[in-house]
């Protein structure tokens, strides 16, 4: 509606679809940075904006007391000469006045009626064949947001789901009516007589037992009904996978819901070796006892299992894939296996009761983020095989106040210790060459450090914000300081680099820091 007052009608509908898809790309391209505040607020300002432009003037320029609506006046009787023209005035029918397309359609339709037809009631085996294929189509989607349900997506994303098909289901139904059809075919065919186009389709016209809304509240109700019906109770979804078997998906039930879950050892006789990607994701489980032969837990197996409280790893485990625990925010205990030799990225990030946790002596690789914003874990040591640790491994683990490293370790990523704000006392391995931008930033705990000989760099923001730290060893091997490298280290009041570093200007920015060389 503003549009269609602000832009002519022809183009208004187009400038719709264009801005409306233009719309579409944006919100979808910032989805993972849009919060829902933020959308909540752009929801009404969006609807707001249109009602205000609804009800603006559409520009026209009205004459009111001798001036136009834009503030320019216009001559007076007094200076211009008067024009008397006898002409008849000729009124013009409304319909005239209508877009080309509109125009069309009413011809149409008042040809339709002079044939003794019902425009609405008419249609034809085209027609309705159409009608019935978007019915299907909408029925089967409406199946598949059944079972999405059921299979833990949470229930207010698949009711959106529905509501936008349910919305294009109307819009397109609606364009399958014979005065769409006959219009369609007169602008392709501009020579042939409406009148005649008419005649044809009256006399391939079919008789609907069924209207339209029946049908598809029929297909609606079986959509809905043979979903419940299937999964009444909770069921486990089993695919081959090597020389066993995969979980590759536990459904939620009707009625009979399942705090406690057991998974078997065996299906159809055979192991049951890893749990699948997504398995329980948004699942409502408590406890869950895995199978004594499992390998495997693969990539948000358990993701968003706000709660899951406990989870006991069988030995024969050897890799938890990328965010397997992740947003379990219940989840207190953890017992992971001797033999494990993967934890991967983000693994059990976020999980916010995780106090304690001991890594397997077997463990080689620790992703990034694996353990990041953990905030009640408060100590951990590293296994002597992991000789590198990937940025953000331990990020805003607010609690965390002892982590011990060992020699082996030749490289720690950046941005692994940030906001650990009571994290108060770190050894350095020895081996490593670089500390890396933001490594310690926001550790507002940490007093004193020392940088093992061989490091060649400490990268910016590298211990931005360490307020405590008030003594800081740089060995000689040190060539480069970044930027913002001790910035607000309100502590730090004095510091001895060697000769040759470059240092950057603002490494000790808001820092009480005297620099001496050596």
């Amino acid at each position: 509606m503003p549009l269609s007052k602000r832009i002519s009608k022809d183009n208004s509908k187009k400038t719709f679809w264009i801005l409306f898809g233009i719309r579409v790309v944006i919100l979808l391209f910032f989805d993972f940075f849009v919060t829902t505040n933020i959308a909540t607020v752009d929801f009404a300002a969006v609807f707001v904006g249109a009602f205000i432009l609804a009800f603006l003037p559409n520009g026209t320029n009205k004459v009111e007391n001798g001036e136009l609506n834009n503030g320019e006046t216009i001559a007076s009787a007094d200076n211009v000469e008067t024009i008397n023209d006898d002409s008849p005035i000729v009124s013009v029918d409304p319909a005239y006045l209508v877009n080309e397309k509109k125009l069309l359609k009413n011809m149409v339709k008042e040809e339709i009626e002079n044939q003794g037809e019902n425009a609405k009631g008419l249609t034809t085996a085209k027609i309705n064949k159409k009608r019935n294929i978007t019915i299907l189509i909408f029925g089967l989607l409406t199946f598949a947001y059944v079972l999405m349900y059921f299979f833990n997506v949470e229930l207010i994303t698949c009711l959106i789901y529905e509501a936008i098909t349910l919305i294009l289901y109307i819009f397109i139904v609606k364009k399958f009516n014979i005065v769409n059809v006959i219009s369609k075919q007169a602008r392709k065919n501009p020579n042939e007589d409406i009148a005649q186009m008419v005649e044809e389709a009256t006399m391939e016209k079919k008789q609907v037992i069924f209207p339209t809304y029946l049908k598809t509240g029929l297909i609606v109700l079986v959509a809905v009904f043979i979903p419940m019906i299937m999964f009444t109770k909770p069921k486990m979804i089993y695919f081959k996978y090597g020389d066993g078997y995969s979980l590759v998906k536990y459904t939620k039930g009707l009625t009979d819901q399942q705090d406690a879950v057991v998974i078997p050892d065996t299906y159809n006789g055979k192991n049951v070796v890893a749990i699948g990607g997504s398995a329980f994701r948004n699942s409502n489980v408590k406890n869950v006892t895995l199978p004594q032969n499992l390998e495997s837990i693969k990539s948000k197996a358990f993701y968003d299992c706000k709660n899951l409280e406990k989870i006991y790893i069988p030995q024969n485990v050897t890799e938890i894939r990328e965010g397997a625990f992740e947003n379990c925010s219940k989840l207190r205990t953890v017992s992971l296996p001797e033999g494990l030799i993967d934890i991967r990225a983000s693994a059990f990030k976020n999980d916010k009761k995780l106090s304690e946790i001991k890594l397997p002596e077997s463990l080689e690789y620790l992703g990034a983020s694996a353990f990041a914003y953990c905030n009640l874990l408060k100590e951990i040591t590293i296994p002597s095989k992991v000789v590198e640790l990937n940025g953000q491994t331990f990020e805003y683990c607010t609690s965390l106040r002892r982590i011990y490293l060992h020699d082996n370790i030749v490289s720690i990523h950046g941005e692994n210790f940030v906001g650990d704000i009571n994290l108060d006392n770190v050894v350095l391995p020895s081996k490593i060459t670089e500390i890396r931008g933001n490594t310690f930033e926001g550790c507002s705990s940490l007093s004193s450090i020392v940088i093992p000989e061989g490091v060649t760099r400490i990268g910016g923001h590298a211990f931005y914000g360490c307020r405590k730290l008030s003594y800081v060893n740089i060995p000689s091997t040190v060539v480069e300081i970044g930027s913002s490298a001790f910035r607000q280290c309100y502590s730090l009041h004095t510091i001895q680099i060697p000769r040759n570093a470059l240092v950057n200007e603002r490494a000790f920015k808001d820092s009480p820091t005297a620099v001496t060389y050596y």
